[in-house]
């Protein structure tokens, strides 16, 4: 019965896009195929807050974090494929002066070579090793200031990724990384996260639901980022409304789209429909928010906004 409603979704997709007719046979038997496939969470890391990378190359703590605005960025680095290309964006004059990155798609050697590069604090919970790219894949937060309290959220919500040669579709565990920081003698909690990807509007408004309730327990100044894989602006809205609902501004609501790069399958859809990432806050007033114009790094577009705590 699943596999029938997903089809169902797909040819609705189809129809409403104008998707070409191959294009939609294409995607009906990824369908067929992925439910013949028995599940699998061999990949995905069980256990709460494990395994953890964190640590810290500031060269200067002393003194307290004093000032007006702060810059944050959200970025998803596309499996970690090009950290030196990710290190040269985020070093260049429209990202240099951030104060808190929030990535996804990360694996520790990349985390830890852009912490040390950046003189940066750093906490990172892969929440799969990737068969497919073998490293490890997960959300880590860094900041120019020192981190504390962190944790994995598991969101009970899970990805898929079928081997058809092996008969399997191995489900991966969808994390969030949580961490605090102390900014103007206020905690902020900070939570970056990865959302499903291939599934119902239902359910990615389930895990953002999921991810707001959790972040709205963490104190009067949240930040909450990440690739919510929304497609189109019905999704985008829904994913808001949830947030909205727990007290949070939807700051990055008029960005456009946050893809570099649309994958073949998909090139046929305007490329308006591709609002993935976004930017919600608790306790904050916006400044300025954009996108970063890329090419190469990474199939998404950095999201940098700038922010005040409001009074």
């Amino acid at each position: 019965m699943l596999i029938f409603i997903k089809i169902d979704i797909i040819k609705r997709t189809c129809n409403t896009y104008k998707i070409d007719s191959r294009y939609q046979y294409f995607l009906l038997i990824c369908i067929f195929c992925i439910g013949a496939c028995s599940p699998s969470y061999k990949f995905s890391y069980e256990l709460t807050n494990e395994p953890i990378y964190n640590g810290s190359y500031i060269q200067n703590t002393t003194g307290s974090v004093s000032q007006p605005t702060f810059k944050i960025v959200t970025f998803n680095i596309e499996f970690a494929e090009n950290i030196q290309g990710a290190l040269e964006l985020l070093s260049s004059h429209s990202l240099k002066d951030c104060d808190v990155l929030l990535l996804q798609e990360m694996d520790e050697k990349g985390v830890i070579n852009i912490a040390e590069s950046l003189s940066l604090s750093y906490v990172y919970y892969p929440a799969i090793y990737h068969p497919k790219h073998q490293r490890n894949v997960g959300n880590a937060i860094l900041s120019k200031w020192p981190i504390s309290n962190s944790q994995k959220l598991i969101t009970g919500f899970t990805s898929s990724y079928p081997v058809l040669f092996e008969g399997k579709n191995y489900k991966f565990n969808k994390t969030a990384t949580v961490a605090q920081i102390a900014l103007n003698n206020n905690l902020v909690s900070f939570v970056t996260t990865h959302a499903p990807a291939v599934n119902t509007s239902a359910t990615k408004k389930a895990f953002a639901n999921t991810i707001a309730s959790h972040a709205d327990d963490l104190g009067q100044h949240v930040i909450v980022t990440g690739d919510f894989n929304t497609f189109g602006a019905f999704e985008a809205e829904e994913t808001a409304a949830c947030f909205h609902h727990n007290g949070f501004d939807w700051v990055s609501a008029y960005v456009g789209t946050t893809v570099s790069t649309v994958k073949p399958t998909l090139r046929t859809l305007p490329k308006t429909a591709f609002q993935l990432d976004h930017i919600f806050t608790k306790g904050f007033d916006l400044k300025n928010v954009t996108t970063i114009h890329q090419e190469g790094v990474s199939d998404h577009l950095p999201l940098v906004a700038e922010v005040s705590f409001s009074e």
